[in-house]
């Protein structure tokens, strides 16, 4: 037996089993940089931010995240399809650690992008062109955090936690505002 889209996201926030997710990486690529930090909030609850406390050393992040995702019964990310899930698998692989566990999965960036014709869909745009709340804002970081993070990476990393925080804040609202536009969902892989 199948179970509608709808009914299924209503069960999942019913039963506490949603959680949104967002990291930050010192690469695009998972082959040439790592995992900064991760950030899981379940819907209506408190964030969660695992860092590293070192470039480089995000095993215990990447396990970490992995042992907390198999809790949940639906993960909601923006634009994660294309950057957090793989490069969590990425980072996973290179550990020698398990697969992310398959979970339903929401990339709300696919949602909105096949539901609306806007000029841009990134979520800085969309939490201001929708008026969500202020701390529902995308946090704008400088390029220069990224560059000088070998450098000055206690006060850069401490930076980067604030914006991952900020994002499942801001993702959040931004679920609130457009889960009625889903139509399918997909998993963890």
């Amino acid at each position: 037996m199948q179970i509608e889209t709808s009914k299924f996201v209503e069960l999942a926030e019913a039963s506490n089993r949603v959680v949104l997710l967002d990291s930050e990486f010192s690469n695009l690529r998972a082959d040439f940089g790592t995992l900064i930090c991760v950030s899981l909030r379940p819907l209506r609850g408190k964030t969660q931010t695992l860092c590293v406390e070192k470039l480089g050393n995000d095993r215990e992040i990447v396990a970490a995240t992995m042992e907390e995702l198999s809790k949940y019964g639906l993960v909601v990310t923006f634009y994660g399809t294309c950057a957090d899930i793989p490069y969590l698998r990425s980072r996973a692989l290179r550990w020698g650690l398990p697969d992310i566990p398959q979970v339903p999965h929401c990339d709300l960036y696919r949602v909105i992008r096949r539901a609306t014709v806007l000029s841009r869909r990134n979520q800085g745009h969309l939490a201001e062109w929708l008026a969500l709340p202020d701390d529902a804002a995308k946090m704008k970081v400088s390029p220069n955090v990224w560059s000088e993070l070998p450098t000055d990476a206690t006060r850069n990393l401490q930076t980067l936690r604030k914006r991952c925080e900020s994002d499942v804040q801001g993702l959040e609202a931004l679920w609130h505002r457009s889960k009625h536009l889903i139509k399918t969902l997909g998993v963890t892989r």
